[in-house]
């Protein structure tokens, strides 16, 4: 049996001991999907050398989604959409899109609350969704599924006991290359996983970049809780779960993020990143300074602004400045301790810190 049924055979196990909803919309789904992709992806000269992606990483919830859509719309780089994720295929592209409205109504983005997420099956979204559509693995696999499990599956996920990096850098550079159509941008990924695995793809990617965004832990989690709990509640009857498994689910959740905060640390402090490839964007400045943090960035990648990207950014900056987000979470909500959780995390402190930007 081959690792992806392996993997979609526990996915409609665990669905179907722990939530009493079988998977199985999203295995067969998967699987078709998987089948028309290899029918209309035809092979595509690969060269990981000549790729030279700017990577947003950094947990959700850490201006992920704000920054690639920004640096898309201003031509910095090209990121993809749902859509192209799960159809790379141009020719498959042409034949699907009249359908898109109809596969709006079936997109898993339905489950999103627009005030915590506002996505779509044409908005460009993180290159996560396409590598879990295509390999059943990954952080979704986890958080959406297997977190539910009576037994932890974290280990499954982790790098250093399966190491599945190359095979989902080879998936995404194919990607890529169809995504950006020989066209003379750089492609724009964002990837919440990529901080347990920098050296890794620095290493693959010899011309790639990485920008990490790094907030406050006490913001992070439960901001990924709440949107978490708001997809499940969509998706499965959330609220007939016990108290317990809830509780349960959303202690892995915030190990999970924090395991990926520790992996982050340990690489920067081990020097296994090349700090010239790689930049530290503390969350606030993002509201604070968005002038000084898109000059900064467009050097980091070297990209010249145009006269109108530079009023485009005159224009969000005094925005963010005075911007209030609608999504409103509590730490308790989730069981989760204030002090509990600043020990913690006490050795991500330095990366959320404006001094950190300056040091760089």
């Amino acid at each position: 049996m081959s690792s992806w049924k392996k993997r979609a055979w526990k996915t409609h196990r665990i669905g179907r001991r722990s939530t009493g909803h079988h998977n199985l919309d999203l295995i067969i789904g998967q699987g078709i999907m998987r089948f028309v992709r290899r029918l209309f992806m035809f092979p595509v000269q690969l060269n990981p050398k000549q790729h030279n992606p700017i990577v947003i990483g950094g947990l959700p919830r850490t201006g992920t989604t704000f920054l690639q859509r920004f640096l898309h719309e201003q031509k910095i780089g090209k990121g993809q959409t749902l859509f192209a994720q799960l159809f790379p295929s141009p020719m498959l592209q042409k034949v699907l899109r009249p359908l898109v409205p109809v596969l709006e109504r079936i997109s898993p983005t339905r489950h999103h609350d627009p005030k915590i997420h506002k996505t779509g099956f044409m908005q460009v979204e993180t290159d996560e969704a396409g590598l879990f559509f295509q390999q059943l693995d990954g952080f979704f696999l986890y958080a959406f599924f297997w977190a539910l499990d009576d037994e932890e599956q974290l280990p499954y996920f982790d790098i250093r006991n399966r190491n599945e990096t190359r095979r989902d850098f080879a998936w995404l550079s194919r990607c890529w290359s169809l995504n950006t159509n020989n066209e003379v941008i750089r492609p724009l990924a964002k990837l919440f996983g990529i901080g347990a695995a920098i050296p890794e793809f620095l290493e693959y990617f010899p011309q790639g970049k990485i920008i990490y965004t790094a907030r406050d832990p006490r913001e992070v989690i439960p901001s990924t809780l709440s949107l978490l709990r708001t997809v499940l509640q969509e998706r499965y009857d959330w609220n007939e779960i016990s108290h317990d498994k809830q509780m349960r689910y959303y202690s892995r959740i915030c190990d999970a993020l924090i395991e990926l905060m520790r992996r982050f640390h340990q690489a920067w402090e081990a020097e296994k990143i090349d700090r010239s490839r790689c930049l530290i964007l503390p969350y606030e400045l993002l509201k604070s300074d968005f002038d000084g943090v898109m000059n900064r960035i467009c050097s980091f990648v070297g990209h010249d602004l145009s006269p109108s990207s530079l009023q485009a950014i005159h224009d969000i900056s005094m925005k963010q400045k005075t911007r209030q987000s609608l999504h409103k979470y509590r730490l308790d909500d989730f069981g989760l301790d204030e002090s509990g959780l600043i020990e913690k995390t006490s050795f991500f402190h330095p990366y959320w810190q404006p001094e950190m930007w300056e040091q760089q």
